[in-house]
């Protein structure tokens, strides 16, 4: 698995962790829950995609980058940040 798919995969862990779904991301971002479904299935974001998802969990890139680390060496541990 490449970086970018472990950063989509802990990115999305954290979305579930904060009960947030893909209609509500879809909603702040000003795109479609299909189109923010169509992002993630094919693991396609820009850096400022990316960063604007980051922004509103309250997550640096740098923390996101720390959180796939922490995920892929224990995929079962939550990883909310307060």
């Amino acid at each position: 698995m490449s970086q970018a798919d472990d950063l989509i995969d802990t990115l999305k862990q954290l979305l579930r962790e904060q009960g947030i779904t893909y209609a509500q991301l879809g909603s702040q971002l000003g795109l479609s829950e299909a189109s923010i479904k169509r992002a993630f299935s094919r693991r396609s974001f820009t850096l400022q995609r990316l960063t604007e998802i980051c922004d509103w969990l309250k997550v640096s890139l740098a923390e996101l980058a720390v959180l796939s680390l922490i995920h892929i060496s224990e995929p079962t541990r939550p990883l909310y940040i307060s």
